[in-house]
């Protein structure tokens, strides 16, 4: 830090040993962690897609899913059931800035859940507003 840290004499050098975030390799070892707890809990990771982890129940149906984007975590799931306890120990052992239920903004989505229905709807409205506009498509060009 540009004022130095307590007990350590100016000009000194410092080993860091742990991700630093604004570090280049701190979004890599921060995935690292994620990956060994999600794996630690059970979580199956997919092959195709490794930024995906599925939980099964006990019988081995799944109860539950989890996405994850650079740090930002989406997830469904039977939060009464195997899956919430899963979700329990991650909140554990990693510290989450926000946690959103219902209605929310995900990486630039809004998504919305239907709390009786338990239907999930992605839009993006805010893009659709500033980033598309109307073109006119002459009569024998379509």
């Amino acid at each position: 830090p540009k004022l130095g840290l307590p007990g350590v004499p100016e000009g000194d050098l410092l080993e860091v040993r742990k991700g630093v975030f604004g570090l280049a390799n701190a979004p890599r070892l921060w995935w690292r962690r994620f990956r060994e707890i999600m794996l630690s809990l059970g979580f199956q990771e997919l092959s195709l897609l490794p930024c995906v982890f599925i939980s099964r129940d006990a019988q081995g149906r799944v109860d539950g899913l989890l996405g994850v984007h650079v740090d930002d975590v989406l997830l469904a799931g039977d939060m009464e059931g195997g899956f919430g306890d899963k979700i329990a120990k991650l909140k554990e052992q990693l510290t989450f800035g926000k946690w959103e239920e219902g209605t929310f903004e995900y990486t630039g989505r809004s998504v919305c859940q239907n709390l009786e229905t338990f239907e999930i709807e992605v839009s993006q409205p805010q893009y659709a507003d500033m980033n598309l506009e109307t073109t006119v498509i002459r009569r024998g060009l379509a």
